[in-house]
């Protein structure tokens, strides 16, 4: 995982997790990426932003961005898989805003911004330059307090936390 521009792998040294200083202070993403390198996981994380800003209204932005890749690296290099997953993002995405409308919130409002997923080629070079790709998981909540933003955000993340848990993603259809 890419923190402030080093790589730390955290399948092999998890407790670099506390290095990386995107995480400090973040308790919820924090959580997102312990989840997502547990043991016999069937991902890794590869990068992590987290990102605040206030708006021109006074409203302030936070944004969270964690990029994936298969542990397998034939399921790295599978481009068809890698589109699986994001339909299977898009799907919890679809649940989270069904659950966020029945709690009297909506996802359309302009104190969220969508959720969106990028599917890109990587490379890894410390393994033969080994061409694959990764999937970008980006969220961004506003809000007039940074705790209304927080827990904006939890609810995205939680929303999420089933794609490292659970079903393997090969049986996703």
């Amino acid at each position: 995982m890419l923190g402030a521009l080093k790589y730390y792998s955290l399948i092999k040294e998890a407790d670099a997790i506390d290095r990386l200083p995107e995480l400090k202070g973040e308790p919820v993403l924090k959580n997102l990426i312990k989840i997502a390198n547990e043991k016999d996981g069937e991902f890794e994380t590869f990068r992590v932003e987290n990102k605040s800003r206030k708006l021109t209204d006074g409203r302030l932005e936070k944004t969270y961005m964690v990029g994936f890749i298969f542990r397998d690296r034939s399921g790295f290099r599978d481009k068809d898989i890698n589109l699986l997953i994001a339909g299977r993002c898009s799907r919890l995405l679809d649940a989270a805003c069904n659950e966020s409308k029945s709690m009297g919130n909506s996802l359309d409002s302009p104190e969220w911004q969508q959720p969106h997923l990028l599917i890109q080629p990587a490379i890894l070079p410390d393994e033969g330059s080994l061409e694959g790709w990764i999937v970008d998981l980006c969220m961004t909540c506003r809000g007039s307090s940074m705790l209304m933003v927080q827990n904006r955000l939890e609810i995205l993340v939680e929303a999420f936390l089933p794609i490292f848990q659970g079903l393997p993603a090969r049986e996703v259809h």
